[in-house]
């Protein structure tokens, strides 16, 4: 599948239940300073976590069977005395206002576009998974790019989603990671 060229690229999202219209929302701040809200039925939900499911890479349990222990691997830092502390002070500041910005939800007005999704353009790339939305009249592509840790975390949302809908949670039965093997990139098409 080749991407269209007007295909929107989305920097941030925000997944919520809408009990008025019994489907999912997704709000969607874009590259170019829009908002579309793309909204999920349940049908087409269920086949998107199915796949999704199966792209998501298995955690490792860990050696000691208790809790995971991360470690820096090969790192180490040297403390060079107050400057580096500053300086290191003022990074985690930043990357703290940075990581608050990035939470902030995007927010739909009563005039934000928004369209049902029909259909769904899965790439399992190397790195990131690559979801591009498209309605079923049109071939207008909004895409969201995600890291495999990243798309962990979506679907952790969209399960909390799923909770508040009631609806069945049959399709959350495929094992994480069953399908995940790092190789080269793979489309598939969900309707």
């Amino acid at each position: 599948m080749t991407l269209d060229a007007t295909a929107a690229e989305v920097v941030r999202t925000t997944l919520a239940f809408d009990e008025t219209e019994d489907r999912i929302s997704l709000t969607c701040a874009l590259s170019d300073d829009r908002t579309v809200v793309l909204w999920f039925t349940s049908r087409l939900a269920g086949r998107l976590v199915t796949h999704l499911l199966g792209l998501v890479a298995p955690v490792p349990a860990p050696a000691n069977g208790g809790e995971v222990i991360q470690k820096s691997a090969g790192i180490e830092e040297a403390n060079t005395g107050k400057v580096a502390d500053e300086e290191k002070a003022a990074q985690a500041n930043s990357e703290s206002k940075q990581l608050v910005a990035a939470e902030a939800p995007v927010i739909a007005t009563a005039s934000t576009p928004s369209w049902v999704v029909g259909a769904v353009d899965i790439t399992n790339g190397p790195m990131v998974i690559r979801l591009s939305f498209r309605e079923k009249a049109r071939q207008t592509l909004t895409c969201l790019s995600l890291e495999h840790a990243q798309l962990s975390r979506w679907l952790d949302g969209l399960r909390h989603c799923y909770k508040q809908a009631g609806w069945s949670t049959d399709c959350w039965s495929t094992p994480r990671g069953t399908q995940f093997k790092g190789s080269p990139a793979k489309s598939v098409v969900v309707h």
